[in-house]
């Protein structure tokens, strides 16, 4: 089971990113994550949403647009 509360298959990686980003940017808004300053590893970000790296990296380049 992922952070978000479903079960992890490879239908849902696709919208899993976009979730991601957006909780992302939720934690930046709130200052849980402060505006410039590096966001948690890869590796930290794949084990803390039970996601692989593949989904990470795509919500970061999310982030990025």
């Amino acid at each position: 089971m992922d952070k978000f509360g479903s079960e992890q298959s490879v239908g849902r990686e696709a919208s899993l990113h976009l979730r991601i980003a957006e909780e992302l940017r939720r934690q930046i808004r709130a200052g849980e994550l402060r505006a410039g300053e590096p966001l948690p590893s890869e590796h930290t970000l794949t084990a803390m949403y039970g996601v692989s790296r593949g989904t990470v990296r795509q919500a970061l380049q999310e982030i990025g647009r």
